[in-house]
Formats: C-alpha cells, structure tokens, sequence
C-alpha cells in the first residue's frame, strides 16, 4: 500500500536549509519528503561523512529476504538503482541498512546475515545504468551500513 505524497502549494520549502549556529559548525537539515518520512535529520557538514560503508557480499532467499523491505527496483533486478539512491530510500525510512542485488534492486532492513555472507566474487553486477558500482549479483546482496553521524 502507497501514499501519495501531499503537496503543499501555499509556502515552497527547500528541500536542503543551511544554517550556521553559534559553534561555527555547519549544519545541514535534511528535510524528507517520502511517504514513510515524517521528521528531520539534522548532521553535521560534509556529505562525505554520510557515505554508507560496504560491509560485504551476503546470501539472499527467494520469498524470505535477508533485507526485509523493498525500496527500488521490482525485486527482479530490472530497475534502475544505485549505492546512492538505496541509501537515501533507506535512510528515509529510518533503517539500519540497504543492500543492491542483481543489478537493480534495493532492499532495506535493521538486520543482514541471515544466509551468511559469500565470496565477494558473488557480488559480481554493476548496477543498470551506472557502470561503475555494483549492485550484488544473482540472489546476493551487496550491503552497506547507513552512516548517520
């Protein structure tokens, strides 16, 4: 089941507000605007920092996913997805983690490894339409760990 997003026409807001406080650090204030989002996220300065880190090539199960949700893509791997647009989905919606598989899925969760993890060799797909990252491989994801601070 899908919201649709409610858009509001009186007052245009930006979807990224600098501030300086006091401290002289710069805040960014990320404000989310998918279905599942309902707060802000406020970190600190270099978007760098916020870079998922890979933590492995793991197995996957048909029908009982390691990463339990969905985010982009069809799950067949015939989307068009990467490192960057998985980790904002899932981030979004507040979870742990995100893993690429097949060459164009993104799966969410709070928890990977269920199936254990595999040769990294496994993980062997770049992702459809970004030739330079991979995205998992034939029933194996390519997870990350969502950075917040």
């Amino acid at each position: 089941l899908f919201r649709q997003p409610r858009l509001v026409r009186h007052h245009p807001v930006p979807l990224v507000n600098t501030m300086k406080p006091a401290s002289g650090n710069l805040i960014l204030l990320l404000v989310c605007f998918c279905c599942s989002c309902s707060e802000i996220a406020a970190c600190k300065s270099s978007p760098e920092a916020l870079k998922p880190r890979y933590i492995g090539c793991y197995q996957d199960k048909e029908g009982s996913p390691d990463l339990e949700r969905l985010a982009g893509g069809d799950g067949l791997g015939t989307g068009r997805v990467n490192r960057k647009l998985c980790d904002t989905l899932c981030r979004g919606s507040g979870n742990r983690y995100f893993g690429l598989q097949g060459g164009g899925s993104c799966f969410c969760g709070d928890s990977y490894g269920r199936y254990g993890s595999v040769d990294e060799s496994s993980c062997d797909q770049n992702c459809r339409g970004y030739a330079e990252e991979i995205c998992g491989g034939e029933g194996v994801n390519s997870v990350y760990e969502i950075v917040l601070k």
